[in-house]
């Protein structure tokens, strides 16, 4: 999927599944600006989910997520915590 910002608004291009993933990225990253994320990662094959010890996860967002910032820029992926504590959301029921 192509994502275009004309101002604020957001253009998505691409196959119905790509628009649709894009979507929940993009809602994804604005519900961050809000506090923690908790995604439900089960049914989904465009998600990796990497565990990190809960200590270090200050040292892989950085300071203000700059850390992750740079991951993303390099491997031009998404990336963000899962869950306000670090408990893996998805296995929740």
């Amino acid at each position: 999927c192509i994502i275009e910002y004309v101002g604020r608004l957001a253009c998505m291009c691409g196959t119905t599944a790509e628009r649709e993933r894009a979507r929940d990225y993009l809602n994804w990253l604005l519900a961050q600006r809000l506090g923690p994320v908790s995604v439900d990662i089960l049914d989904r094959d465009d998600v990796t989910c990497v565990e990190i010890p809960k200590d270090s996860v200050g040292f892989i967002t950085g300071y203000r997520g700059e850390s992750l910032r740079r991951i993303e820029e390099q491997s031009g992926s998404f990336l963000f915590t899962n869950g306000a504590d670090g408990t893996d959301r998805s296995k929740e029921e």
